[in-house]
């Protein structure tokens, strides 16, 4: 893909390049991608290619686009906590995520997972990926818990970070408090 993408920018710069080259690649790779970063430089070829056929002498100068925005829609599409929605500390629970941009050994260096506000006990596992999605095993620690209060789950990798809000319940014991015939 990359090869494909740096023919089809050089060459609409007139800077050398090969559309020959450039539109072989794109046809090859044609629904085969599964990440979102490589969708995003497949739709920058696309585009490449599609102004070559509308003005194939024409040349132009490549920016970056204004208002940005980013290739991989990072975010959590869910956690399995059992049928009830309600697991136990100490619990592994398995966290989807999807527009994973990054390389999955970085999460455990450079990021983390939390639920409620409280870190994870150890590192998150990375139990499954397909493309840009992962699905993360990760324990549930302990916290002092409303069976009836939903948790947050968050994973952070450097400032990016990705919440799912009230995804699941945490079953335990809360703090005792002090009844009131006792005082």
């Amino acid at each position: 893909m990359l090869r494909g993408l740096a023919e089809g920018c050089l060459a609409v710069q007139g800077r050398g390049g090969d559309w020959e080259a450039a539109a072989r690649e794109h046809a090859a790779l044609a629904g085969r991608l599964d990440t979102c970063k490589g969708r995003a430089a497949y739709a920058v070829l696309d585009g490449l290619l599609r102004f070559h056929r509308r003005h194939p002498g024409a040349t132009a100068r490549l920016a970056a686009p204004s208002g940005g925005g980013t290739a991989c829609a990072y975010g959590i599409t869910g956690a399995d906590a059992g049928e009830d929605g309600t697991v136990r500390p100490g619990e592994t629970v398995r966290v989807h995520l999807r527009g994973a941009y990054f390389d999955p050994a970085e999460l455990p260096r450079d990021g983390g997972v939390s639920v409620g506000g409280v870190p994870v006990p150890g590192p998150p596992v990375v139990a499954a990926r397909s493309g840009d999605r992962l699905t993360l095993a990760v324990l549930v620690p302990a916290l002092p818990a409303d069976p009836a209060a939903p948790v947050d789950v968050r994973v952070r990798l450097g400032a990016a970070e990705a919440v799912l809000e009230g995804a699941f319940r945490i079953a335990g014991v809360a703090s005792p408090q002090p009844s009131p015939a006792a005082s």
